[in-house]
């Protein structure tokens, strides 16, 4: 009997025949009383062994039972469930399709947001030029009209001044005031081009320098020889962008700005 046990705890495994407890339940009632000898001792743990194998065995075989009976219809119902999620979630190509739209929405917005942002830049350098164009118009304005109301005094001042020194004749003095308001024209476009689209444009002495030449040269061509010698080397007409400033009696803040502007610019 002893070998018997011995054989069936080495060969144990989780299918035990049926009889098996029985077996066990048998021999325990035969062998009731635990002697202290080491034989009796063996023989118990054989037995205890057994005892444990056939509890083991009946409780996995109520476990593959109950997962063969009850669990079915649990199971079912989460398959149906998991087939519901599964046709509720997107499919591989509609995550594509998404993905996709996601992407072209996003670039969509980028190049919005990027049209909107030039569209502020060009709107913002547009206002800063109109601003710009407008402060220079005015600018130009007021120097013109400085230039022309001084201009047409001096020339009476420089008309009375050849009168008196080289005598000269009816004439020469409609001649010479034609040519100073020639000159003053001709000083007023190189002004106007200056705030215009040449807007620091370099030679400004040497423009001045030749229209105050060219004037010159006209005058000497109305007088005579004896005249001429008189006025050998003087200049009707000033030669330098300052002497064409604008005018030095502040009215307001626009004044000043034109007249700094200027000198600045006439000392280049």
């Amino acid at each position: 009997m002893a070998t018997d046990f011995d054989n069936l705890i080495r060969s144990s495994k989780p299918a035990v025949p049926p009889t098996a407890r029985d077996g066990v339940l048998e021999f325990i009632e035969a062998h009731g009383a635990v002697a202290s000898s080491l034989g009796p001792l063996r023989s118990f743990g054989r037995v205890a062994a057994l005892v444990v194998l056939a509890l083991a065995s009946g409780a996995v075989a109520a476990l593959f039972a109950l997962n063969a009976r009850a669990p079915a219809n649990d199971l079912g119902d989460l398959r149906a469930r998991a087939d519901k999620l599964d046709a509720a979630l997107p499919t591989q190509s509609l995550v594509a399709d998404l993905t996709r739209e996601g992407n072209r929405m996003d670039a969509a917005l980028t190049e919005l947001e990027t049209a909107r942002y030039d569209a502020l830049c060009e709107t913002v350098v547009a206002l800063l030029e109109a601003r710009d164009a407008a402060r220079m118009n005015e600018w130009r304005e007021r120097h013109i009209a400085h230039v022309r109301e001084h201009h047409a005094r001096e020339a009476d001042a420089t008309v009375s001044a050849l009168r008196e020194e080289i005598d000269l004749s009816p004439e020469q003095e409609a001649e010479v005031r034609k040519l100073l308001a020639d000159a003053g024209d001709k000083a007023v476009a190189l002004i106007g081009s200056y705030y215009g689209e040449g807007h620091g444009m370099h030679g400004m002495h040497d423009q001045f320098a030749s229209l105050a030449n060219e004037t010159g040269r006209e005058l000497q061509a109305l007088l005579d020889s004896q005249q001429r010698e008189r006025l050998d080397g003087v200049m009707i007409v000033g030669s330098a962008p300052e002497d064409w400033a604008p005018s030095g009696e502040f009215r307001d803040g626009t004044d000043v700005d034109v007249w700094m502007n200027w000198m600045t610019v006439s000392r280049e």
